[in-house]
């Protein structure tokens, strides 16, 4: 094996040029190189000797440049380590092996020697020195660029090009304005020091040339003709950032900060913290107006992300955006956070994925350099805290944050590579904070050294003023007078902010539907149906093929069955119920999405939403070929990922309440890696932020002996959540209340979570079907089922067995086989909203019966601990004499279910023994 085998990517000259240094002097390569060369059995040259009286250390013209191009690559590749990144020089490195003339041959005796780089005309004819010169001041300096790690010839050498000829550079308007916008940032922080100084307000001070930073991302996105720039935002600066940037009313500031809600007392929400409000502007560029949606988010800020690339995808969609270029995503992250969250290497791993790409996105990560009081060498292995970044070769821009033109050009150098490429580009921008995490925090606890500096290190408007000066640009007296009109803002807003009312029902940061409290008779708000023959026609055009298409045998023997009981009328499956709901929809005009692991096919085998032709691999998905014309209809794979992809699909949700989003996990407890995003955003989104979400989860769910994975979505952690009437949560029995309360979440005019505890060997039990007449008008969910039998012999009813979900079967098939005429089984279809009305309705018909709750799961989980106090309240308004309702099921339990399936079937004899014995 050979050096070319070993690296079969590098340049064949390349190696060569250092393989020929090693054998000549092993030490003028690195010690990596000398490593490999010995690695593979190569030998070094004998002491080299004169010829004709010359050294053969002389150096011919072609041998110079062949050394001057090796060193060219180097700096290209390792210059960003020397770069002069960090503003406090606490981790600029000096040197690098690679990075020495020597260790390419070119000792100090060849620096005056004349180079020509044929073929790199952008470094041109110059000397050794010239051109060491050159190479540091384009790859080592405030602006470096990482890109030689990407495959892709074409845009790394567009990036070469980019940093080679200067591109970007701001002209001199460009540089007053920046100043401006640095001016403004410094002033409105030392504002808010002196009026709120014990407030936290998590401060742009080191970090203010993001402000310039951020302008030029957007005043170049509008010249690349971009209308919409959807943020994922985090805490740096954020207070400034939207005084200045967002253009959020000073009033409106101020007044939050003297303790008023952003939100008018009327709507009655508990609200949230101001730094973490998202907001919606139109800004104004010369000629085009843009528009700017900041995504409201929780203290765990990365959780943002995905939210921001749902919101992204689809405003796309809504703009009938295909080739991803009107709107741009701009996903602002932190150092720590970057480099720690396991949801940006998921989100990563959605961007080039059919179902989730946006085009890519201009992601800048606001480096403090710490982490809370964490310091780097604590908070990553990696050198730098971009480097998740490569897990999709994304080129990184480092910048040093008290460079603002470096940042200027680097968000330039950022959006056009975008527009160019349509993938992503990190600006990792090194700065640090004046202050500690917040203004309430002391730093000098855990880095005193640091801020030693930091207190010695001149501001940045300091530094950019000064230049500016020098170079005769601006003027003390334009500083102080755009200081004095700005501080005559700022004061004339504080003083506004005491008689500032809001007037708009929520933050901005959605387009969703007017807010209001939704009342209890509302949550019942009825599916109109769909007629028979809609349904038949439905089938018709779900069940049928293309002409030539041969699907596999016993999937078309499968789609025959389905067609059969549609057109029948009786014995329609959970499966083929849903593709009714979800065609119905779509015939409708509502836009369906559905994702999730394994959703295409279903992870049982159940739903067949994609076909594939056996014999071409072609793919055909009939809910897109029912009609012309027709809603769209989108159902992808997903990465095997949960958090990243329901927090997309929920941000999706957001911005398109007009689309059926739905989110398919492979099993009901796969969610469990999402709860962050339950816990933070779907539960109470709205009650945060007015964020109104219509996002349907289908969990699988139900202990089938299967062990304790795969058993339950655990609906004990949903209920828990749930008030106010902020979501849904429902465990159906029938395959028409699935269609049903499908419908129902696009024929309100508000929008809720939806939380379905789906079936898995229900699907295919003969006795959970449904007829089409329970579908058609006039039918409708039915948050309770009461037992036929209860209607009929009303004295007679001695035992009531409240359940949910699969075990509703097990139980009734154990009371037909045992002839319990005495005992009614009644189905709590909806957990959430709870159905007090109509559960107290059937109770108060039997007020001597006994009551039981019987559940699969172990007592601590499932729903029991959510129902004990409402049944309850339900016995004392039926007037019920019987006793307090009695809990049947699993003693309470570490996990959800036993590993062995013999155990979890005498377990579940037993449930239903005990729930079915007589007195």
């Amino acid at each position: 094996m050979g050096v070319h085998d070993f690296i079969p990517d590098a340049a064949p000259a390349y190696l060569e040029h250092m393989l020929a240094l090693w054998k000549k002097n092993p030490k003028s390569v690195s010690a990596e190189w000398r490593a490999l060369f010995e690695s593979l059995g190569e030998t070094v040259d004998p002491e080299p000797s004169s010829v004709n009286g010359q050294s053969l250390q002389s150096t011919s013209a072609s041998g110079l440049e062949a050394k001057a191009h090796a060193l060219v690559r180097a700096y290209r590749e390792r210059g960003h380590i020397v770069a002069t990144s960090d503003p406090l020089n606490l981790s600029n490195p000096q040197s690098h092996p690679d990075l020495e003339p020597a260790s390419h041959g070119l000792g100090d005796e060849t620096g005056g020697e004349a180079v020509d780089l044929k073929g790199d005309a952008h470094l041109g004819r110059t000397t050794v020195s010239g051109l060491i010169e050159q190479l540091r001041n384009i790859y080592c300096g405030t602006l470096s660029c990482e890109f030689m790690h990407l495959d892709d010839p074409a845009p790394r050498a567009w990036l070469q090009h980019a940093m080679e000829t200067g591109a970007g550079a701001p002209d001199d308007k460009s540089r007053i304005d920046i100043l401006n916008h640095i001016l403004r940032a410094d002033v409105f922080e030392s504002f808010m020091q002196t009026k709120f100084p014990t407030a936290k307000r998590y401060g742009m001070e080191g970090s203010e040339s993001q402000l310039p930073l951020a302008e030029q991302i957007l005043a170049e996105a509008a010249s690349l003709n971009v209308s919409e720039i959807v943020i994922g935002p985090m805490h740096r600066g954020r207070t400034t950032f939207m005084a200045t940037f967002m253009e959020k009313p000073l009033a409106a500031v101020f007044a939050e900060f003297k303790g008023q809600p952003w939100h008018p007392a009327t709507l009655d929400i508990a609200g949230d913290v101001s730094y973490h409000m998202g907001r919606t502007v139109e800004r104004a560029l010369d000629d085009r107006i843009i528009r700017l949606s900041m995504c409201d988010h929780p203290s765990h800020v990365e959780t943002v992300i995905p939210v921001a690339l749902g919101r992204t995808r689809a405003r796309q969609r809504q703009k009938a955006d295909d080739e991803r270029r009107q709107v741009l995503g701009l996903m602002m992250h932190t150092d720590a956070g970057f480099a720690g969250q396991g949801v940006v290497a998921e989100c990563f791993q959605l961007s080039n994925v059919q179902g989730y790409r946006t085009g890519g996105s201009v992601h800048v990560i606001i480096n403090n350099q710490i982490g809370f009081t964490t310091d780097q060498r604590d908070a990553r292995s990696s050198r730098y805290c971009s480097d998740m970044g490569k897990i999709i070769q994304a080129p990184v821009l480092r910048v040093n944050g008290d460079d603002p033109e470096a940042a200027h050009r680097a968000a330039t150098l950022a959006v056009r590579f975008w527009a160019e490429f349509q993938r992503d580009i990190i600006i990792d921008f090194v700065c640090y904070r004046r202050q500690g995490h917040n203004e309430l925090d002391e730093p000098r606890y855990t880095q005193p050294g640091n801020y030693e500096t930091i207190e010695k290190r001149p501001t940045v408007r300091q530094l950019y003023g000064d230049l500016l000066r020098t170079k005769n640009l601006v003027t003390a007296e334009w500083e102080d007078t755009r200081e004095r009109d700005y501080r005559a803002e700022l004061s004339a807003g504080f003083d506004n902010a005491e008689t500032y009312r809001p007037n708009t029902a929520g933050s901005g940061s959605t387009p969703a539907l007017p807010f209001r409290r939704v009342t209890e008779a509302e949550t019942e708000h009825p599916d109109p149906g769909v007629h028979t023959d809609k349904l038949r026609e439905l089938s018709k055009r779900v069940h049928r093929l293309p002409d030539g298409f041969t699907v596999h045998r016993n999937l078309a023997r499968q789609l025959k069955e389905r067609a059969t009981t549609v057109e029948q009328g009786t014995g329609i499956t959970w499966a083929t119920a849903e593709l009714l709901a979800l065609g119905s929809l779509l015939d409708e005009g509502t836009p369906v999405r559905l994702t999730g692991e394994d959703t295409r096919r279903g992870t049982f085998s159940q739903r067949h939403a994609v076909l594939l032709d056996q014999i071409t691999n072609a793919e055909y998905v009939p809910l897109q070929n029912l009609s012309s014309p027709q809603a769209a209809f989108e159902v992808f794979d997903s990465p095997l990922s949960e958090a990243a992809v329901l927090g997309y699909e929920y941000g999706y949700s957001l911005a398109d309440v007009e689309s059926l989003v739905l989110w398919e996990a492979q099993f009901g407890d796969f969610v469990n890696v999402a709860q962050s995003f339950i816990d933070h955003y779907i539960s109470c989104g709205e009650e945060k932020w007015l964020a109104q979400s219509g996002l349907v989860l289908l969990l699988p769910h139900g202990l089938e002996g299967g062990g304790p994975e795969h058993s339950s979505a655990r609906p004990e952690r949903f209920l828990q959540l749930c008030a106010r009437y902020n979501m849904q949560v429902v465990n159906c029995t029938t395959p028409a209340n699935h269609f049903h309360v499908l419908r129902r979440q696009m024929k309100r005019d508000f929008r809720k979570p939806l939380i379905a505890m789906t079936p898995k060997r229900m699907l295919r039990d003969r006795a959970a079907v449904s007829d089409i007449d329970t579908l058609c008008p006039g039918t409708n969910f039915q948050p309770v089922i009461a037992d036929p039998a209860m209607m009929s012999k009303t004295g007679s009813i001695e035992k009531i067995i409240l359940c949910s979900g699969r075990l509703y079967y097990d139980l009734d098939a154990a009371r037909r086989e045992k002839q319990l005429e005495s005992v009614a089984l009644v189905r709590l279809e909806e957990l959430y909203p709870f159905p007090h009305v109509q559960l107290t309705a059937i109770i108060a018909a039997h007020p001597q019966a006994e009551i039981i709750w019987c559940q699969e799961e172990p007592e601590n989980a499932g729903a029991w601990s959510f129902l004990d106090r409402r049944l309850e309240c339900v016995l004392a308004a039926a007037k019920h004499s019987g006793g307090n309702a009695r809990y049947v099921g699993r003693p309470a339990s570490p996990t959800p279910a036993a590993a062995s399936r013999a155990v979890y079937e005498r377990e579940q004899d037993a449930v239903i023994a005990t729930a079915l014995q007589s007195g």
